[in-house]
């Protein structure tokens, strides 16, 4: 019983170091200047329209998103 307990342990802290490991690229929120973090694996780069979710509500572009 304590063997199944210290495998568990050890498959959940493996589940854990794997999950978080998302390297990610930072960018400028076009409205504010905050910055804006995404995928480092994404095409986005400070070429294109980044807004943070505040300069988002603030335009009303969040609902945008939700509709679809």
């Amino acid at each position: 019983m304590k063997r199944f307990f210290v495998l568990l342990l050890v498959h959940c802290l493996l589940l854990t170091l794997t999950a978080c490991g998302g390297e990610q690229k930072m960018l400028h929120c076009d409205g504010c200047g905050v910055e804006v973090h995404v995928d480092a694996d994404s095409s986005m780069t400070e070429e294109w329209i980044v807004m943070c979710s505040e300069c988002e509500k603030e335009l009303g572009l969040d609902n945008l998103i939700d509709e679809k």
